[in-house]
């Protein structure tokens, strides 16, 4: 009599690798993926400011395609501080964030994958830092992880000729062919441009906040878009009188304080006043007071 299977003791819960390819059908537009690599690099230059050795004219550069071929890559580089390869490990995997929601922009675990994803099958990723002898690199093959059915890939590795040379580098090749056709097109770079321009602007300019840094297209200087400001500090001002409220500025600055609130670091989740552990990890070590602060400026 054949005997009974025993229950499983655990359940092996580690996602099919068909997941990361998947991820590529969220639909997010081509400068929402560059500015997600972007973010990525900008922690990096946050991260060594915070510390107070801030990098020297810190510089992200993005290369895309100019014509429609199937070699064409998509190359986003940056002269951060760059990261040992067990960070590196953890940086690419779905899933994974160990930044911290509260100071930092980029996700790199699942938003670098949907971002990567969204655009090629192919995405290499490597990284150095000041003093290390070489780069070293890992590979995201989409066709490769199908057919070994995990999620193993290689170290890699490749020489560096100046020791002092830092920073990261990802690079995503086999484009989709919907991907480089719409990218390789000069009125689509330009659109392209110009959307980095608005949503880095308060950083492409000197004194940025919170940070100021360059960044290139193709080797092409992106510039910040200037706003228009009627009124505030070395302006003109613009007043409009009514008949209820009097004179009115056109320029209206707000800042805000709303009462602190807690937070989970964990979960990314705001909790109501009165908890002090997250309903989601039952956790009290990752919940902190976080400030609540609501700003505009008015002209812009």
């Amino acid at each position: 009599m054949p005997q009974k299977p025993q229950p499983l003791k655990e359940f092996n819960l580690q996602p099919d690798p068909r997941i990361l390819p998947m991820l590529g059908e969220i639909n997010l537009l081509q400068w929402k993926c560059l500015a997600e690599l972007i973010d990525n690099s900008i922690d990096g230059f946050l991260e060594l400011k915070r510390l107070g050795t801030p990098i020297e004219d810190p510089e992200v550069g993005v290369t895309i395609p100019t014509t429609d071929t199937p070699t064409a890559q998509v190359v986003v580089r940056d002269n951060g501080p760059g990261m040992p390869s067990e960070r590196l490990e953890k940086a690419v995997s779905a899933g994974y964030s160990g930044n911290d929601p509260m100071s930092k922009l980029g996700l790199f675990g699942m938003g670098f994958n949907i971002a990567t994803a969204r655009l090629g099958t192919v995405t290499s990723v490597w990284t150095t830092r000041d003093g290390d002898s070489e780069w070293v690199g890992l590979k995201i093959d989409f066709e490769e992880l199908l057919t070994q059915r995990h999620f193993r890939t290689k170290a890699l590795s490749r020489p560096k000729a100046d020791p002092s040379e830092h920073g990261t580098e990802v690079v995503i090749e086999k484009l989709k062919p919907g991907q480089r056709a719409w990218l390789s097109k000069p009125a689509n770079k330009t659109k392209l441009i110009k959307e980095l321009g608005r949503v880095y602007a308060a950083m492409l300019r000197a004194n940025g906040n919170p940070i100021t840094f360059k960044l290139k297209v193709n080797s092409k200087l992106v510039s910040g878009r200037q706003h228009c400001i009627w009124g505030g500090e070395g302006n003109p001002a613009r007043i409009v009188p009514t008949a209820r409220w009097g004179d009115v500025e056109a320029y209206q600055q707000i800042s805000k304080k709303l009462r602190d609130r807690p937070f989970c670091t964990k979960c990314w989740q705001w909790l109501s006043k009165l908890e002090s552990v997250c309903p989601l990890c039952e956790s009290k070590g990752t919940v902190v007071s976080r400030q609540r602060v609501i700003r505009v400026f008015g002209g812009d």
